[in-house]
């Protein structure tokens, strides 16, 4: 189930930061370019690309990491068997945390396609 999801996930970062990179009006990307959010001066641009890259790698480590358990354990039944040694929990552990941190950067995904949608709706009018 986690593999699952974790590839529909990947699926969707790379494909918004596909309509990220193309986006369909120049004075609209122009906007985003010009927007400034750190005192360093970088973009809201560059800002939307690094969330879309940095979350579509964090599910592809998702993928990797469900995959490695099917090859190591032959399905999820067996993940928190107890009989196993320290090695194997430590592994759970990162699988389990790297889960919940990928589920809330897919939330702050959707989230930031919201706020985009709506700027570029005010835009279109």
């Amino acid at each position: 189930m986690i593999l699952t999801y974790a590839a529909i996930a990947f699926g969707f970062c790379i494909t918004g930061m596909a309509l990220v990179l193309t986006l369909p009006s120049d004075k609209f990307l122009k906007a985003l370019q010009m927007h400034k959010t750190h005192t360093k001066g970088q973009s809201s641009y560059l800002d939307l690309l690094f969330v879309f890259s940095w979350t579509a790698i964090c599910h592809w480590l998702l993928v990797v990491s469900a995959i490695a358990t099917i090859l190591l354990r032959g399905g999820a039944l067996t993940i928190l068997d107890k009989s196993d040694g320290r090695g194997w929990r430590l592994f759970v552990a990162w699988l389990s945390g790297l889960c919940a941190y990928s589920l809330i950067q897919f939330l702050m995904i959707v989230i930031t396609l919201s706020q985009v949608g709506q700027l570029y709706s005010k835009e279109l009018e």
